[in-house]
């Protein structure tokens, strides 16, 4: 997806991070936030994979205990999903405080276009009409997160295809 790598969630850094990070994605689907989030060799908890496994509330459990049970560890975790509602994010924001962690938020601004470009490429494609819906969601949460306590809210950047 030619995703520009952000240096927050790099786990390249020379020494051990002062403090274990939570790294929750925003964004629609097929911004970019799974392909950035395998790309950064830390663990990575998606709820796409664990859809695959289970349904509704049970894959919110499960990832919010593989969340819960990672930063107890002390290791830096990529929560990967859309996040597009407030509770959503408060979910996972709470859970990193409760373990000591710091909650960063990491914004995937793609363009409707280009979502709807790479989901036709999916072997599970989003149904169109969905990702139109949850861009409107999305653009409510630009504004949402203003006021949410995040350590830090950093853009990644999406390179278009050529």
């Amino acid at each position: 997806y030619g995703i520009n790598q952000q240096r927050i969630a790099k786990n390249t850094r020379p020494g051990r991070h002062p403090m274990t990070r939570a790294l929750v994605t925003l964004g629609i689907p097929a911004a970019g936030k799974s392909t950035w989030a395998a790309e950064t060799g830390l663990h990575v908890v998606s709820l796409d994979r664990l859809r695959a496994g289970g349904h509704g509330i049970t894959v919110l459990r499960r990832a919010a205990a593989d969340l819960a049970q990672h930063l107890a560890r002390g290791y830096d975790v990529v929560v990967d999903a859309c996040n597009l509602l407030p509770e959503q994010r408060r979910r996972w924001f709470d859970i990193a405080a409760t373990h000591g962690a710091e909650p960063h938020l990491l914004v995937f601004d793609c363009p409707l276009d280009l979502a709807l470009t790479r989901n036709r490429g999916r072997r599970h494609p989003v149904p169109p009409e969905r990702i139109s819906t949850m861009r409107t969601d999305f653009t409510r949460a630009l504004v949402d997160i203003r006021t949410e306590p995040w350590v830090t809210i950093s853009s990644v950047g999406i390179e278009t295809e050529a």
